[in-house]
């Protein structure tokens, strides 16, 4: 009785936690990303010889031709039928998420004795899900010496900043060249000296092929049998090893980007940034160091040597909500390994041939949504800590369930290592520029230099050709729609709207094939052989076509974010209405749960989201202190409202100067709080 109780209490408090997390996902991290696009402009550096800035761009727009969706250019669908397959996909989230708690619960001491689920203290003694192993991995390096490496820097950074402006960026290497120390030891930072002189000294020569030849050769001793032992012998524990072959793997793409850079200019042109105490510089810049994301060498020393000066109250602010940003990704990710075992049924392969076609899906939806999740904490932690040395960093993560295509989520999803490939992989290999065979060639290298540096792994190779197909079938339908007479055939039969409807359709099948990729390199061959065959052989047809029509959902949600990005004003705004009018219509439903339980004697800090029109049945006098869960719920509220709600409705009133609902908002300073007219009264 007292299991049942808990997991009937755990369940109640699960539901209010996953409204919170769908409509996050939905609403605010989409409109996030939108914002980093237009605040943080790409930088595309110089070029020199190669050519230029319309050469640089080229590729990255034929490898993302498929997100300009070539089938309508503003055709807006009925506001009632957006509204649908939104609210569609946010239950689609929801339930299968809820059928991956109860399979999590229901199998929750047998995957205990399998995989020794951990007891965590943050959500009420429930049990943590630790077989991911990347984010046990930095999350145990981070609480142990990473964070307060960090904060060093950022320190380090200020008082340069205060004294000697000028010589910052060797302040900076000097103390990247220490940090690396403390973590690696002296040996592991004299292998990452080694590998930067070695490629240094081979780009003097100026040739791609040999600074290329260098690089590979460089990444693959890293997998050397040999090498590795004589690394665990250097190495305390096997994460410390495992930690220098990542580091050392980022270093890789750092100092290739150094040398193809000096390769691509003559030695007449030859200018003192390009030279090794620069690129010392840039490879021991100590945020990225470990763990990236990528910044090409231009892009690094043109801002380094540009740097944005900001006030001291400019840099708190920056510093206060970029900690309380990640504070919330970092406590969604717990939140999300806490209540669905996602990664241990994953590696359980009978326990995934037996689970339900809903719990399949939801499993699916959680693994790729917990990476995205993750590696905003990742990636966002140094993200921040550029921002404050006053450099630009690459725009974080954009939402994986606003993707609808492999190019989207290539382009989108790791911005930094998207335009590295574009850059030094994709346009000198020949891009679109030698046909159709030189773009299949040039497009089939980037993908096998990806999984090469990846590891090279049979199931890596797998996910990068299926990468590769997607992309090529993408680009294929694409050229096929933009030829005049099948433009001309699709405008004469089918409306704008019909039109738009296909292009739907026919991303639904495009991201079917992405997701089962992503699951591949998530989890590796087995899974996705396993989704291959309980999804498209044994479900054929009713789990197939269901599967479809759920992404079809998606895939009109994700084209219509898409066009925020494309800067269609209009279109935005109509977006943002239509999405706003349904989002509030959730936090309503959020809030008449709270009231309910609030009747009870427990009380929820939603209610000062209403604080001009107080709740009925919110009455004082409760029945004693709510429980742990009940307060680090409350406490993801109150981040929620003090974070997340201004920033979105800051933003929504930035763009059309009016409220999800219509109507004009107000905003006071100095409470940080929102005043506007509800258009019903709420009780």
């Amino acid at each position: 009785m007292r299991a049942c109780a808990r997991r009937i209490h755990v369940s109640c408090s699960s539901t209010t936690g996953f409204y919170i997390l769908v409509i996050v996902f939905n609403l605010y991290l989409p409109a996030a990303a939108a914002a980093a696009d237009s605040e943080v402009p790409r930088v595309v550096g110089e070029l020199g010889a190669r050519g230029n800035i319309a050469v640089a761009r080229r590729g990255p727009e034929k490898l993302s031709a498929w997100a300009t969706e070539p089938f309508v250019t503003g055709a807006m669908l009925p506001w009632w039928e957006l509204s649908f397959y939104l609210l569609a996909s946010i239950g689609f989230h929801f339930y299968s998420f809820y059928e991956v708690y109860k399979v999590s619960r229901e199998h929750e001491e047998e995957l205990d004795r399998e995989f020794d689920l951990e007891t965590g203290t943050l959500f009420g003694g429930l049990k943590k899900d630790p077989t991911d192993f990347e984010w046990s991995f930095w999350m145990e390096w981070g609480k142990e010496r990473l964070v307060w490496l960090f904060l060093g820097h950022m320190s380090v950074s200020q008082v340069a900043n205060l004294l000697s402006r000028k010589h910052k960026p060797w302040i900076l290497a000097a103390y990247g060249m220490w940090a690396c120390r403390c973590v690696l030891g002296t040996r592991g930072t004299v292998m990452v000296l080694i590998h930067t002189t070695v490629s240094f000294c081979v780009a003097q020569f100026r040739s791609q092929f040999l600074s290329w030849l260098c690089s590979l050769s460089l990444l693959s001793t890293l997998r050397l049998q040999d090498v590795e032992e004589v690394k665990r012998g250097w190495c305390t524990t096997e994460n410390e090893c495992y930690l220098l072959q990542f580091t050392l793997a980022v270093r890789c793409l750092c100092y290739t980007s150094f040398s193809l850079e000096l390769c691509w200019r003559p030695p007449p042109a030859e200018r003192p940034s390009y030279s090794l105490p620069w690129m010392l510089a840039y490879v021991f810049y100590y945020p990225v160091f470990h763990n990236g994301p990528v910044l090409s060498f231009p892009e690094f020393i043109a801002q380094m040597q540009q740097q944005e000066q900001s006030s001291p109250k400019t840099s708190l602010s920056i510093l206060a909500l970029g900690l309380g940003r990640l504070l919330f990704y970092w406590w969604l990710a717990e939140l999300m390994v806490h209540l669905m075992y996602m990664h241990a049924i994953y590696s359980s392969a009978s326990l995934l041939r037996a689970v339900s076609s809903w719990t399949l899906g939801g499993l699916a939806l959680a693994q790729v949504l917990f990476f995205y999740v993750k590696y905003l904490v990742l990636f966002g932690v140094p993200a921040l800590l550029m921002r404050l040395d006053g450099l630009r960093p690459p725009p974080l993560p954009r939402c994986v369930s606003t993707m609808f295509s492999f190019t989207g989520m290539w382009r989108h999803f790791d911005v930094g290592l998207h335009d590295f490939l574009v850059r030094y992989v994709y346009i000198p290999a020949g891009g679109s520029q030698h046909g159709l065979l030189g773009a299949l060639f040039s497009t089939a290298m980037t993908f096998a230099f990806v999984s090469f540096w990846h590891g090279g792994n049979d199931y890596l190779w797998c996910w990068a050709t299926l990468n590769w197909l997607g992309v090529t079938v993408e680009n294929g339908v694409q050229k096929l729609v933009q030829r005049p007479r099948v433009q001309h055939s699709l405008a004469q039969f089918l409306s704008p709207g019909a039109r738009r409807r296909l292009h739907a359709a026919l991303a639904s099948c495009s991201t079917s094939m992405l997701i089962l990729s992503n699951l591949v390199f998530l989890g590796g061959s087995q899974v996705g052989e396993i989704y291959w065959d309980r999804i498209f052989i044994q479900g054929w047809p009713c789990v197939t076509l269901s599967v479809l029509g759920c992404l079809y959902c998606y895939a009109h949600v994700g084209i219509a974010w898409a066009h925020t990005y494309s800067g269609e004003k209009q279109l935005s705004h109509q977006i943002m209405v239509y999405s706003g009018r349904l989002s509030w219509w959730c936090l309503k439903l959020v809030v008449l749960a709270w009231e309910a339980r609030a009747a009870s004697g427990q009380r929820s800090g939603l209610q000062s989201l209403t604080h001009e029109h107080p709740c009925p049945s919110g009455k004082a006098g409760g029945k004693g202190p709510p429980g742990p869960r009940q307060g680090l719920l409350n406490l993801g509220v109150g981040i929620v409202r003090a974070l997340i709600l201004p920033s979105l409705l800051a933003q929504m009133r930035s763009l059309v100067g009016y409220s999800p609902c219509g109507c004009r908002v107000g905003h006071d300073s100095v409470t940080n709080t929102f005043t506007f007219p509800l258009p019903y009264k709420w009780s």
